[in-house]
């Protein structure tokens, strides 16, 4: 068939441009597993963040195996960013997008680190303890106070809490947060996943590859729709679900937190997030809840032709506030969680002999 003749995928929905064995989601089911079959149900449960990591990202060296502090050892070794990243940090307006500090200050690290300029297993290690360590230096400069450095012994998530606050994190934090990043570590070919695997399928960088991804995770249809949805319950806190959502669908807005491309049905993951607000964020749960029994009935109402359901990032802000996450940085906690699926996909698909990607468009005159 001519290219001229085919059909346009807008959004390229559906379309399979890759193999994997990093995670697969039924979407019509609501179910989300990671390598091996793990249910993302047990693992929220089970693993920490390290394991996580452990479980996606290929062993260069078989340095580590299952249960050995290799992982957390990595992880604090490449925790110290380099001199001109943390003079870029000093520099930056304070009041700069997260996102857009945090991708220049990653650029400007990787310089001085050869990993993180091939791809590599190391060079992912490096980028994902570097963001942790950038954002955390970050929430510290936007409360004027000076950093603090990574704190041996400490795991992933309790180092990052430790490193924005100054103060050791309490058990609850520490727990909202491994959760978040453990349920969002990893989600397919999403796409700033996808915005990695194309930059890595040119030959390029890991650390660009990344950057990439950041910049696609950036947008409000993306890693964005967290703070909006957050802001939303807010809303309402101080309101009334009710009005809130009819006054958002009256003037033709989105809700945030409602809808997936993929799942039909509830997000397996937003259940998970869901239960943990119940606990640890009760008020955010309650609005949450009265927005969730007045939103769903008015969008099926409306016959958007297909099926909307609560999404993860309905319930997310409330596990990132009950970790003492400001809102502001709730999406650069996104992407340091969601570099392990990028570095994890880019690194596969190159070494599955991925071909350099390169759609092509219908001619219209």
């Amino acid at each position: 068939m001519n290219s001229v003749d085919q059909d346009i995928v807008h959004g390229l929905e559906g379309v399979m441009v890759c193999g994997t064995r990093l995670s697969h989601y039924d979407g019509p089911n609501g179910t989300f597993v990671l390598r091996g079959g793990a249910d993302i149900r047990d693992v929220a449960g089970r693993m920490s963040f390290e394991d996580v990591i452990e479980h996606l990202w290929p062993d260069p060296d078989a340095s580590f195996s299952k249960g050995s502090p290799g992982v957390a050892h990595r992880l604090h070794e490449c925790s110290q960013l380099t001199p001109a990243a943390v003079d870029l940090l000093a520099r930056t307006p304070v009041d700069g997008d997260a996102i857009d500090v945090l991708k220049a200050a990653l650029a400007v690290d990787a310089l001085e680190k050869s990993s993180s300029r091939d791809l590599s297993v190391n060079g992912a290690f490096e980028l994902t303890a570097g963001l942790a360590t950038a954002a955390a230096r970050l929430a510290r400069r936007r409360a004027g106070q000076p950093p603090v450095e990574p704190r041996p012994g400490l795991g992933f998530a309790a180092n990052f809490l430790y490193m924005s606050t100054g103060a050791p994190p309490d058990d609850r934090q520490v727990r909202c947060l491994e959760t978040y990043l453990v349920v969002m570590a990893e989600h397919g070919l999403n796409p700033s996943t996808f915005s990695a695997c194309v930059t890595a399928s040119t030959g390029s960088d890991l650390c660009s590859a990344v950057v990439a991804a950041m910049g696609t995770l950036k947008g409000p249809a993306h890693g964005g729709a967290v703070g909006e949805a957050w802001a939303m319950v807010n809303d309402a806190m101080s309101g009334s679900a009710e009005q809130v959502v009819r006054g958002r669908l009256a003037a033709n807005r989105l809700l945030p937190g409602f809808g997936h491309r993929e799942y039909r049905v509830y997000d397996p993951r937003a259940k998970i997030f869901r239960d943990l607000c119940r606990t640890e964020n009760p008020a955010y749960f309650r609005t949450a809840q009265e927005i969730e029994a007045v939103a769903l009935p008015q969008l099926a109402e409306r016959g958007v032709g297909r099926t909307i359901s609560v999404n993860v990032d309905f319930y997310a802000g409330g596990v990132l506030a009950a970790a003492g996450i400001a809102p502001e940085l709730f999406t650069s906690c996104f992407a340091m969680a969601r570099i392990v699926g990028w570095c994890a996909h880019a690194l596969e698909y190159v070494d599955s002999g991925g071909r350099l990607i390169s759609p092509t468009s219908k001619w219209l005159g």
